[in-house]
């Protein structure tokens, strides 16, 4: 360690948790250096080794942007929390609907794009609610309540709700879509030190999640973007 007058040592019970331990910190002095290149010497350094990243598992459809039969819920909600207020209510007007992007717990997905007051163009992930029921209705808007409190670089920003029948809850929209199939497509690509920078990212989010006092719930890779 740089600065210091001896090495130094960690002990550990295995070889394994060793391994495990230098990947860890090979890993994280890579993403503070901005760097590919590993502070560790391999055997089989030199080799075009791929590794084939864990199947993502079929039973459990994606909730997020694309398909699912799970609850769209982030967080778990507290009891205490108001409806969505007037800041956040927007015109069907300023919403431009383009394809669907699949089907959540509620209604349809689709990918779509918002037009600001200020005129800007937003593209944006648009949920429907296909019940029209007052206590469908308010379940699904819940979601949209929670998250209008939420403000952090890591967590889906809310851009507005409409509140009149058809409601809909208007969200940021990520182009890479889920991180299972990112991960799925560019597995052979991507680097240790950008893995890291992903878990990094969704520790972030948790953390902050925790200190409102929220529980997510359902931390998977169909549930980030």
């Amino acid at each position: 360690i740089e600065g210091t007058k001896q090495p130094l040592e960690v002990n550990t019970s295995s070889l394994a948790v060793a391994e495990n331990m230098a990947d860890l910190i090979d890993g994280y002095c890579r993403l503070e250096g901005c760097t590919d290149g590993s502070l560790i010497t391999r055997n089989n350094k030199g080799r075009d080794v791929r590794q084939k990243l864990p199947d993502i598992p079929q039973h459990a459809a994606p909730t997020g942007h694309g398909k699912g039969l799970g609850s769209d819920i982030y967080a778990e909600i507290p009891e205490n929390t108001s409806l969505y207020d007037d800041e956040h209510i927007i015109s069907r007007d300023d919403v431009v609907v383009g394809r669907i992007l699949g089907e959540g717990f509620f209604g349809e997905v689709h990918e779509g794009v918002y037009k600001s007051p200020s005129g800007e163009r937003i593209h944006v992930a648009i949920k429907t609610c296909k019940e029209f029921s007052a206590e469908v209705k308010e379940k699904f808007m819940s979601e949209a309540d929670l998250m209008k409190n939420l403000d952090h670089p890591n967590i889906v920003r809310l851009i507005g709700v409409i509140t009149v029948d058809p409601v809909w809850i208007v969200m940021e929209l990520y182009k890479y879509g889920e991180l299972g199939d990112y991960l799925v497509e560019h597995q052979y690509v991507l680097t240790v030190g950008k893995l890291t920078q992903f878990c990094l990212q969704i520790c972030k989010a948790v953390a902050y999640l925790e200190g409102l006092n929220m529980v997510h719930r359902d931390i998977a890779v169909r549930n980030v973007l």
